[in-house]
């Protein structure tokens, strides 16, 4: 039987303030659901929910999964006295399992058989993120969720969650990873679903991602706030990153907003076709990369 997450209308308040509102969403395994949106969107509040660590305030959430459900949300839950094997016998012994030579399985899954008998207070953040991850596989389960996995990984750890969430997809699974590394998130997700405000605004696919979206053009100027202006002054639709401004349109329009920007004193250092992003999709419907 697929793994399978039915939500229906589903509706978080807390005191008054709306953090989920009205999401309704299906997945079935096997997949990776990239969840993305700003601080604040509702994203960690949505996977408690999923997970059965904060109750829908009105609709309703279905999952089946025979295995149960893992999760690695907000931070990991370990003893930091405790080595990082104990930490996950003592989870097994919560869950009924005995079998320990699972905790050396999990350990080596996670890149972390070296450390098993540190004291887990003694790990960086990477390391944490990592057996946390070995917790919340402790059971197998048929889905699992993650809550900024990568979050403080050296490039190493990255690369070993990035191929471990892909083999446990092969395993038939649902697995919905929270991110604001959006290049990362782009290399193992199938689907993909912004929240803002709380609202799901939009899903689409890995494949709609490479060919359903017009091209965007990225320039590196002297002033972004400057050629934001003359930009919608234009009326050209751009967005402002961290590095540059997004042009959002075919080359024809492209090229003709860089000449004009010369005209308006704006700098143009580098002109070039920048490809669908996640980080342009996020930017396009109000995101903030940096919040």
């Amino acid at each position: 039987m697929s793994a399978e997450i039915v939500i229906s209308g589903v509706t978080k308040n807390y005191k008054g303030c709306v953090a989920v509102n009205n999401v309704s969403m299906t997945l079935q395994g096997p997949v990776i659901y990239g969840l993305i949106g700003k601080n604040g969107a509702g994203k960690t509040t949505l996977l408690k929910m999923i997970s059965g660590l904060a109750a829908p305030s009105a609709g309703k959430i279905e999952c089946t999964a025979p295995n149960g459900i893992g999760s690695l949300i907000e931070a990991p839950g370990v003893f930091g006295h405790l080595s990082a094997r104990d930490n996950i016998i003592i989870k097994m012994k919560l869950t009924g399992r005995t079998d320990h030579e699972r905790a050396d399985a999990l350990l080596k899954l996670v890149g972390l058989s070296n450390s098993a008998q540190r004291r887990a207070g003694t790990f960086s953040l990477g390391m944490k993120q990592r057996l946390g991850i070995a917790m919340a596989l402790i059971d197998d389960p048929d889905i699992l969720l993650l809550d900024e996995p990568i979050n403080g990984l050296d490039p190493e750890g990255i690369v070993l969650v990035r191929d471990l969430l892909l083999s446990l997809k092969r395993e038939n699974k649902i697995i919905i990873v929270s991110s604001h590394m959006l290049e990362e998130l782009s290399k193992v997700s199938d689907r993909y679903g912004i929240l803002e405000g709380g609202s799901l605004i939009k899903e689409f696919t890995a494949k709609e991602l490479e060919t359903g979206f017009e091209d965007a053009y990225s320039v590196i100027v002297s002033d972004k706030e400057k050629a934001l202006a003359a930009l919608s002054e234009l009326g050209i639709e751009a967005f402002v990153s961290e590095q540059y401004v997004l042009i959002h349109s075919d080359e024809e329009k492209a090229c003709f907003a860089v000449y004009k920007l010369y005209e308006y004193g704006v700098r143009v250092r580098e002109f070039k076709k920048h490809g669908t992003t996640l980080e342009r999709i996020l930017l396009s419907k109000g995101g903030d990369l940096n919040a």
